[in-house]
């Protein structure tokens, strides 16, 4: 209702319909191709260097020194994977935030650590080649 007592219109079909027609699926392994804050090597340290999204909002990044859990949405409005994270870089907890959209078989981004670096990302769709440690 409006301050005149008249109901609000409801919400066009074609907007909803947009809406409801974005199909992303993260779900999968992304392997990291590029870094651009940390070394070119990073994502070939320890593991190869992998973002992964799992079904119900979970999920792991891993790279360089980095390991960690993920707590992802997908948000509809932006077209944006949004994600928080918390984990390890070697022996030092860390947590922080990111973004990422998906173009393809591509996926483009940011990474967030809490009060320190901050680094653009691209990743591709794929299957991971690396240790993967379970437990987080």
């Amino acid at each position: 209702m409006n301050d005149h007592n008249e109901p609000l219109p409801a919400p066009s079909e074609s907007a909803s319909k947009k809406v409801k027609s974005t199909k992303v699926n993260p779900t999968g392994d992304w392997l990291l191709l590029e870094l651009d804050q940390w070394d070119a090597d990073a994502g070939e340290m320890e593991e190869a260097g992998v973002i992964t999204f799992e079904k119900e909002g979970s999920g792991e990044m891993v790279f360089g020194c980095v390991q960690a859990g993920l707590d992802w949405r997908f948000d509809a409005v932006t077209g944006r994977i949004e994600f928080s994270f918390s984990g390890f870089e070697e022996e030092d907890e860390i947590l922080g935030r990111g973004w990422a959209m998906i173009k393809g078989r591509q996926m483009e981004g940011r990474i967030f650590m809490h009060m320190g670096d901050e680094s653009g990302f691209t990743a591709e769709k794929g299957q991971s080649h690396g240790r993967r440690q379970t437990g987080m």
